[in-house]
């Protein structure tokens, strides 16, 4: 790939990180519980209905796993930053490809300028 090339897909790569906003990382999981009553419906012998769903943000920040109950209205919201985290962390991998490749075209560049002389 030529280094105008790739400078281009560099430029369109950080127009698309400017206009990420709000997000977060992590995943959302969905969770039934029981109870500790031990004639509530959750416990049932031939038909049990546990409780729930309660939902549940798992991440992990500085090396440390975080985990918190969300709310049911905030879900989408949740799940909206959750995508926005993923095009991120896609765009970003893809920045640090193209980086890679251009210093390696860099460098290649060197060499042959080297071996002219």
């Amino acid at each position: 790939m030529k280094k105008e090339s790739i400078e281009l897909k560099i430029k369109r790569i950080q127009e698309q990180l400017m206009k990420i906003k709000t997000m977060r990382p992590g995943s959302l999981s969905k969770q039934y519980n029981v109870c500790g009553v031990q004639q509530c419906r959750c416990k049932d012998l031939h038909d049990p209905k546990k409780h729930g769903p309660y939902w549940k943000l798992g991440y992990v920040l500085q090396g440390k796993t975080k985990n918190q109950f969300i709310r049911p209205q905030f879900v989408k919201q949740i799940e909206n930053e959750l995508s926005e985290y993923k095009k991120f962390k896609g765009l970003t991998q893809d920045w640090i490809l193209l980086e890679i490749e251009r210093s390696n075209l860099q460098m290649q560049s060197a060499i042959e300028e080297n071996q002219k002389e």
